[in-house]
């Protein structure tokens, strides 16, 4: 073979190198682009659902103590200027008698004569939480017009979590350690927070199961104060 084909042959030789070299590339840029186009193409939404799918996996339950009455979260209650039953159609509250957090013995009925918010709640309960504020407001600006709340207690730690829980978030209403033999008083209480409003009489006006807004207990409250 003379010098002239050895280089023509190592010509050809680097050529078909070559173009099996531009060929491999092709395939590379094309399978990291299909990959680019494959991580695009999953919608935002599913990502972010799989993502809260994860914490949802991890999360702890929804309440602290799962063995207490479930927790009712519900829409607000539209407020309605003629919304309350005559007086001739409400029913008698049913009394009792429950400790309070000072270990006193209170009634019911040491509350006639005033308009009441009967509350029954927990501490570990999400809504419970949103609701007493608004009635730490109502209680100060309208006790002096015949308002009581009582907030009754459905925690089965009892004093030990209550207590504490009164005086960080500065509850000035009565506070009563419940029990089941209440609860059934008043129908067996499905869910937290239920709440009845009672007029000066006594008698039960309203039944609230799940959170409302203060305004709807004020619409109810403020037509029963001006009751005789």
């Amino acid at each position: 073979m003379t010098r002239k084909e050895i280089h023509r042959m190592t010509l050809l030789v680097f050529v078909v190198l070559a173009a099996a070299w531009a060929v491999s590339c092709g395939r590379s840029d094309s399978a990291e682009k299909g990959v680019d186009q494959e991580v695009a193409a999953v919608p935002a939404g599913e990502v972010a659902a799989a993502s809260a799918g994860e914490v949802a996996a991890g999360a702890g339950p929804a309440v602290d103590d799962p063995s207490e009455p479930p927790v009712q979260m519900e829409p607000p209650a539209p407020v309605a200027a003629s919304h309350l039953p005559p007086a001739n159609a409400r029913q008698e509250a049913p009394d009792f008698v429950l400790t309070d957090i000072s270990g006193e013995q209170v009634k019911l009925s040491d509350f006639r004569g005033k308009v009441v918010i009967l509350d029954f709640w927990a501490t570990w309960c999400g809504p419970c939480k949103m609701e007493i504020p608004h009635f730490i407001s109502l209680y100060d600006e309208y006790a002096d017009d015949g308002l009581e709340i009582v907030g009754v207690a459905m925690d089965r730690n009892g004093i030990q979590a209550v207590v504490p829980f009164v005086e960080q978030r500065g509850i000035d209403y009565v506070s009563l350690l419940g029990d089941a033999k209440v609860a059934s008083l008043y129908g067996g209480i499905r869910g937290i927070p239920t709440t009845f409003v009672i007029d000066r009489k006594g008698r039960v006006v309203s039944k609230h199961v799940g959170y409302r807004d203060r305004a709807v207990f004020e619409s109810e409250i403020v037509p029963l104060l001006k009751e005789s």
